[in-house]
């Protein structure tokens, strides 16, 4: 970015000249400084120019393009801002274009998780030097939504799909809205999950990366088959259609199986627990899962191999005594049954 950024800034720097005011001896190195990329120096005259000329908007613009040139967007994000408001002819706010708007897009993503309220100053600074760049408009919705500003989040998705009906991001993004709505307004979740599943299907349709979007179909599914048991069918459908796109992605194994373990098919969720488990034997909430759906699907030997596998990572779970106990009498094996009973018990009077 920082090159992008240097090129087009020089390419303006001698209409930038022709239109200043200013007569601080710091103007010309702060330029100077900033065609040689010498950062740090421009910063420097760019801060002593600033103290001569508090209120000269060209003074906080050639500080904030030195920033930028650092990395520093946030800092370079702040001088731009405050340009922008102190020019009153309207010379630097006609300069400024895409880079600029890349500066305030990146001091948003950096203040994103820290001041929320900043972050939105800057995008919105970005979507008025770029009215038309979907991801700026995007991000604005993100914040509304997170606020609970369902409606504005929703005006600023549906203006990026004005922008572009064609992009798949935006569906995404207006499938969250009307998914959490669906959330927040019982009354009429029915019709907003039904929104949802919408704009998640034009998404796989108009998205190249078809798995993301099956994943995405899978997972909303999923989430919500306590609203209808089908959707359970549902979201295995969505599931394996991305795993015969990519059979190596073992979190999609992961849910696979927790799809099917919530539709009561034991044998297709230790299946899928098992994908997960060649890549992940330590993961131990995977185990146990395994170990389970075995179990239900009276799978005892192997049940029984996992529970002991459990064992081996978390001793002193009790639990896992007195269900060995009981795979082992399923198996007529009462000398291993009594072995784990023991156990168990002991455990007990441990913790009592």
């Amino acid at each position: 970015m920082k090159k992008i950024l240097v090129a087009i800034t020089l390419s303006a720097i001698t209409v930038m000249l022709s239109g200043c005011s200013s007569t601080s001896p710091y103007k010309h190195s702060v330029i100077i400084y900033i065609q040689q990329k010498i950062w740090d120096k421009a910063v420097n005259n760019g801060m002593q120019w600033i103290k001569a000329e508090p209120n000269n908007s060209e003074s906080h613009y050639w500080l904030g393009i030195a920033y930028a040139g650092k990395g520093l967007y946030v800092k370079s994000a702040e001088q731009l801002k405050l340009s922008y408001e102190l020019d009153t002819t309207g010379v630097i706010r006609g300069k400024m274009g895409h880079n600029e708007a890349l500066v305030f897009m990146n001091a948003g993503k950096k203040l994103y998780s820290k001041d929320k309220n900043l972050a939105m100053s800057y995008f919105k600074m970005a979507s008025k030097l770029e009215p038309k760049n979907v991801q700026t408009l995007l991000s604005i919705a993100t914040i509304y939504l997170q606020e609970g500003k369902f409606d504005s989040a929703l005006v600023y998705t549906n203006k990026s799909l004005a922008i572009d009906s064609e992009k798949p991001l935006p569906h995404t993004y207006l499938a969250t809205i009307y998914d959490t709505l669906g959330v927040h307004r019982k009354d009429s979740s029915a019709i907003y999950f039904g929104l949802a599943s919408s704009e998640l299907h034009k998404f796989v349709e108009l998205s190249t990366d078809k798995k993301k979007g099956y994943i995405k179909l899978g997972g909303f599914y999923l989430d919500h088959f306590r609203l209808n048991k089908t959707y359970l069918d549902t979201s295995i459908i969505y599931y394996k259609k991305a795993i015969a796109l990519d059979s190596t992605d073992i979190d999609v194994w992961f849910n696979l199986g927790i799809a099917y373990n919530n539709n009561r098919d034991y044998k297709g969720a230790a299946y899928c627990f098992g994908k997960y488990l060649k890549l992940h034997p330590e993961d131990t909430d995977a185990l146990e899962l395994y170990a389970m759906a075995l179990y239900q699907n009276k799978d005892y030997k192997d049940a029984a191999n996992a529970y002991e596998k459990l064992i081996n990572f978390e001793p002193n779970t009790a639990d896992y005594y007195i269900i060995l106990a009981g795979i082992y009498n399923s198996l007529h094996n009462s000398k291993k049954a009594n072995k784990y009973l023991k156990i168990y018990k002991q455990l007990q009077n441990k913790s009592n």
